[in-house]
């Protein structure tokens, strides 16, 4: 999750300097996440399931690092209420003084995925870690009912091939998506900053992670 988060701070720092800056680092957002919810839509039409809420909460790509989250949810008619208490990306931006970071990402993250996912399914975020003490995500719909974990674990088990992803492949990803969204804005103009997002990956984690990336 940190090295995850260290290499979106790293865009956020080169995008926040240029033109829009703000602007272009919330399309790289929404573009990695889509492709994330994407993604999962995909596994569960490859599963013969539909793209409802048992299938979104069956098919998420990736499993938190033990002890990394204080996260709770509960389902019930017509509701599905995540709150979190602590998370690894939040703390990394406000660690680092990222603060402008976090609130632009996660602002669009988790709506982005879910839009991909299907855009027809409803989510609202009411509370984030930056301004309360918590994020809180509600899911609301008719169609909602208190056995929605129990159906989604079902499903899961009968899955035909892989669900989650580990995070050399979700670093992978947030750094393809974000130096495409670079290039497409910036032009050739890109080429040498991403060169130094690049350097900076190399002495924050060694030459290994980069090149496992």
């Amino acid at each position: 999750e940190k090295h995850h988060a260290f290499i979106i701070m790293r865009f956020y720092n080169v995008f926040h300097s240029m033109p829009e800056g703000d602007a272009v680092f919330l399309a790289a957002v929404r573009t990695y996440g889509e492709q994330r919810g994407h993604r999962m839509a995909l596994r569960a039409l490859r599963d013969g399931y539909p793209l409802d809420y048992v299938s979104y909460f069956a098919y998420g790509e990736w499993e938190s690092s033990p002890g990394a989250f204080d996260i709770s949810f509960e389902a019930e008619e017509g509701l599905v209420d995540e709150k979190v208490t602590r998370c690894p990306w939040a703390g990394s931006f406000l660690a680092s003084g990222s603060g402008r970071c976090g609130r632009l990402y996660c602002s669009e993250i988790d709506r982005s995925i879910v839009r991909g996912f299907n855009p027809e399914l409803e989510l609202t975020v009411p509370c984030n870690m930056y301004r309360d003490e918590l994020c809180r995500f509600c899911f609301r719909n008719d169609e909602i009912g208190s056995d929605l974990f129990e159906r989604s674990e079902e499903r899961l088990r009968h899955a035909k091939g892989p669900v989650v992803m580990p995070f050399e492949y979700h670093c992978a990803h947030v750094m393809r998506v974000f130096s495409d969204v670079a290039g497409g804005v910036f032009g050739v103009g890109a080429d040498q900053v991403l060169k130094g997002i690049e350097e900076e990956i190399r002495k924050e984690f060694g030459r290994d992670f980069f090149n496992t990336l």
